[in-house]
This record gives C-alpha cells, structure tokens and sequence, in this order.
C-alpha cells in the first residue's frame, strides 16, 4: 500500500495536500489513474502546461491531481494533490474545486470551505 494511501485510510476525515512526486507516482499507480499523466497536453506559448485530473471514486477522499510541466526551474515541475474527505464536503464541492483549477490553473486561490491549492510544487503559500 502506498505511503498516501495508508494515510487517507488511517484519516478519512482528514483534508490533505501532497507534493512529494515519488509518493505520488506511486500513489497514482495505486488508484490507477498514472496513464492518465502520460497524455502530452497541447502546446503553449510558455511551454509550461499544467494537466488536472480528477478521481472520484477513492473509498474516503475525492482527489485531484495536478501535474505541472515544462518549467525550465525544474523546482516549478511535479504534481501536486488535494484529497478532500467524503464526509466533509460533497461531489458538487469537489467538481466546483476541479472546476476553478482546472480553468485558473496556477494562478492559486482560496475557495469556500477554506480549501486552497499551491501555484506549483515547493510554493510555500499553502
């Protein structure tokens, strides 16, 4: 089991960030969603794209997935996740969450029930 895995089924109740990319892959691999992650996104004008998947059938937590790439600081690349618990907020929270990053992408923002997510990996604003 992975490291994410085990700590969402001891803390079902619990909201969680991750930005650790070896536990994400594996935790990716684990909720069978990594294939998803090896679509090229379409070009930009920067190179940088940011990818959102979101994965809804998890036993406790709705999760999205943000995977950041093309940055040329290698710091600004990775995935990040937010895994919010079932029992605190409901489906139309989670799909407004995936919704707003999805269509801000890395701009960052607070929404209501105080979930946030970071503008790429290492942004120490969360």
């Amino acid at each position: 089991m992975s490291k994410i895995m085990a700590k969402l089924a001891r803390h079902p109740n619990e909201k969680f960030t991750f930005e650790h990319n070896g536990q994400i892959k594996e935790f990716l691999m684990a909720i069978g969603i990594d294939t998803c992650f090896n679509q090229k996104p379409p070009a930009s004008p920067t190179g940088a794209t940011v990818l959102v998947v979101q994965h809804i059938f998890h036993a406790t937590h709705f999760i999205v997935v943000q995977s950041f790439s093309g940055h040329d600081d290698d710091k600004q690349n990775g995935y990040f996740v937010t895994c919010l618990p079932k029992s605190k907020f409901g489906p139309e929270v989670c799909q407004e969450f995936f919704r707003k990053v999805s269509s801000i992408g890395t701009t960052g923002e607070v929404l209501d029930g105080g979930i946030k997510w970071s503008r790429k990996p290492g942004d120490s604003s969360n």
